[in-house]
């Protein structure tokens, strides 16, 4: 876990290296995507906390943080359905806003928060969900991804996830 605090504290903004906030955000979306493949979910968590504590409420690497935590606690096992779910509310009430970085991580929280309602036997939150982005302000390309690729949760009794 020291590891990942060094390379939490290693990603920052250099315009004069023309590394730009984006770069840092995606290099820590890397990483984080990583831990999840190979399960080191002590890693994202660790990460994550580290991210979640150095930014704003909201921010694009506040939101990113929050969904990856979101994403761990359904993974693990036994899974804390009840924390992921908390952890993905929290995203989505900054709701969409027109910008495709913030979007991107609100709808990507609104696609593990309805696999957990899913797995959690929540059919109608994963419903309301759909209906949510559907009827938002979501960025174009994205929401339209979204309700063509989730549209499966309309359909009673599939168990996609």
């Amino acid at each position: 876990l020291q590891l990942t605090e060094s390379l939490t504290n290693e990603f920052y903004v250099d315009k004069a290296a023309g590394i730009a906030a984006d770069d840092v955000l995606d290099a820590q979306a890397d990483l984080l995507h990583g831990y999840c493949l190979e399960k080191n979910y002590a890693a994202v968590l660790a990460m994550t906390a580290a991210l979640v504590t150095n930014s704003a409420p909201g921010d694009v690497t506040w939101l990113m943080a929050k969904t990856y935590r979101g994403t761990v606690f359904q993974e693990e096992d036994p899974p804390d359905f009840k924390q992921a779910a908390a952890e993905l509310d929290d995203v989505l009430a900054f709701g969409f806003n027109q910008k495709a970085a913030h979007d991107h991580w609100v709808l990507a929280a609104t696609c593990f928060r309805i696999s957990v309602a899913r797995r959690g036997g929540d059919q109608a939150k994963a419903v309301e969900l759909y209906n949510w982005v559907q009827g938002s302000n979501c960025t174009k390309g994205q929401k339209a991804w979204f309700l063509k690729d989730w549209s499966f949760v309309l359909i009673p009794g599939n168990t996609n996830n």
